[in-house]
């Protein structure tokens, strides 16, 4: 518009329209908004004869932002977003001069390490894992994102042009095309994501202060030419802060033993955390169908698990396996090197669906009955029910019977277990003194009517109950029976619905158990 004569104020006015327009085109996302207040603000510096300032306008973008919705810079899309920009007019300036050649391949560089630096925290905070070639991909992303941009523009204009419409819009499909084989090829490599959990508040604030001295440091040292460091000695420097803002991050073991009873709706899903071992008994819902998905799966990475040691699995209903259906059949992220299968299942069809999907992931499969104990160092599980002589009157019978041990801790895992099972659990010999021990029960059959009988609750008398179910589920759990009948007792009782997840550490003496939302 300038060269045809318009001056700055019209033009700068007119472009300001158009971006305004194709940013609302694009669904007016936030980083959509961002680009057309910096692109406006560029066009406002030509217009009074100043110069533009990449992050004075990037910063007046998110203060007009935060005006408007200030819940919004909390989501990760517009941390990225901001990130990326204040990297790029930052950070990316200050390695560029440490480096000491301004060439197009040094800007480059400069540029794609300081986004990864700058964004890292962020990326992992909101999506738990690490890209590791993600940096490298940007060297080969970022210079071709110009095509990208004029095969667009190509398209508005010459979308109606036989011939011509297709080699404008086909530059801009193949290029996006190439970065999603980059994608996918990096994904096959070692290492091409790794699962690192949610970094605590307190790490990331110590990380961006690290950062920021070393930048600090680099931009103080490049100002003293007489001992600048070689060049070699520069790119071996940068390699190492690379390799160090990863190792920064490696997530720490778990101190103790953390048991989380998951939040699944109605159903079961218990995590076990020590050291750096993960431990899952059941996980399934038949209120949320994407449990796998949007519970288990999320609430894995943030924990920084890539990893199961051993998967439990009570018996083959759909409320306790529906989960991890899902992860061995669909999450490639997160590998189970055993599945442990209750032994009278081996006819179900959801147990032998479950270990079909094993074997097709290389994972052992175990099937366990009454008697039988697998140890993990401090950590150890005992099955009192059923065993291989035991007739089961249904599924829910079926159910292993779990006992955990760790140091003073012990707690019993009942799967959905009734009152046949109960009264044959209590009156075997073998099993009074180790249920004598319980002091958390994960209450069987998600608080049934018929479930939780008063000899069972006599014979292990825990202090602590916890009750997995949804709210307003149509099986009426918990029963206001089996509440009554823990009340009485005087047993601590956590429910999901409520509580959201509940939480017990220990480290095999003291022991401390809460839910989410208290």
């Amino acid at each position: 518009m300038r060269k045809t004569g318009l001056g700055f104020g019209i033009a700068g006015l007119l472009g300001t329209v158009l971006a305004a327009c194709y940013g609302s085109l694009t669904g007016g996302g936030y980083s959509a908004v961002r680009a057309v207040v910096m692109l406006s603000a560029g066009f406002l510096a030509a217009c009074a004869g100043r110069t533009y300032d990449l992050q004075s306008a990037a910063s007046l973008a998110l203060l007009l932002l935060a005006l408007g919705s200030p819940v919004s810079i909390l989501q990760g899309g517009v941390q990225l977003s901001y990130g990326a920009v204040f990297a790029l007019g930052g950070a990316a300036s200050v390695i560029e001069k440490w480096l000491g050649k301004e060439t197009k391949g040094d800007r480059l560089f400069s540029g794609a390490l300081a986004v990864w630096l700058v964004t890292l925290p962020v990326v992992l905070y909101h999506f738990y894992q690490l890209p590791l070639y993600g940096m490298f991909l940007n060297l080969l992303v970022l210079p071709l994102m110009g095509g990208v941009l004029c095969s667009g523009i190509g398209i508005i204009f010459l979308g109606n042009v036989p011939l011509i419409q297709i080699f404008a819009a086909g530059i801009g499909h193949y290029i996006l095309a190439f970065y999603e084989v980059l994608c996918k090829l990096t994904l096959g490599f070692p290492g091409g994501s790794l699962v690192f959990g949610r970094p605590g508040v307190s790490r990331i604030l110590v990380y961006c202060g690290v950062v920021a001295g070393v930048l600090w440091g680099m931009k103080r040292w490049g100002e003293k030419k007489k001992i600048f460091p070689a060049r070699s000695f520069r790119w071996l420097f940068l390699a190492a802060f690379y390799i160090g803002s990863i190792l920064f991050f490696i997530p720490a073991p778990v101190r103790g033993l953390e048991a989380l009873f998951l939040d699944v709706g109605q159903g079961d899903g218990i995590l076990l955390r020590t050291g750096r071992r993960g431990i899952l008994i059941d996980g399934g819902s038949s209120s949320k169908k994407s449990l796998g998905e949007y519970t288990l799966e999320p609430c894995l990475k943030s924990l920084g698990i890539s990893r199961l040691e051993y998967v439990f699995v009570s018996h083959g209903h759909e409320d306790h396996i529906s989960g991890i259906a899902w992860l061995l059949e669909f999450c490639t992220d997160i590998r189970v090197e055993n599945l442990v299968l209750p032994y009278h299942g081996k006819k179900e069809d959801g147990v032998k669906g479950l270990e079909e999907l094993a074997q097709k992931r290389g994972t052992r499969v175990r099937y366990m009955a009454a008697g039988e104990e697998i140890s993990l160092e401090k950590l150890k599980f005992t099955c009192l029910f059923p065993g291989t002589e035991d007739v089961p009157e249904n599924e829910n019978q079926e159910s292993l019977v779990l006992k955990m041990d760790y140091g003073s801790c012990h707690v019993l895992f009942t799967g959905d277990m009734e009152e046949a099972g109960e009264e044959i659990l209590v009156n075997r010999s073998a099993n009074r003194k180790l249920l004598a021990e319980v002091n958390v029960l994960k209450t069987p059959h998600h608080g049934s009517k018929y479930s939780s009988m008063e000899v069972f609750l006599d014979t292990i008398s825990p202090k602590w109950a916890v009750i997995s179910y949804g709210e307003g589920n149509s099986y009426g759990h918990p029963h206001e029976e089996v509440l009554s009948r823990l009340k009485e007792r005087g047993i601590a009782v956590f429910e999901t619905a409520k509580a959201g997840a509940v939480r017990m550490w220990t480290d095999g003496e003291k022991m401390r158990i809460f839910g989410f939302a208290e």
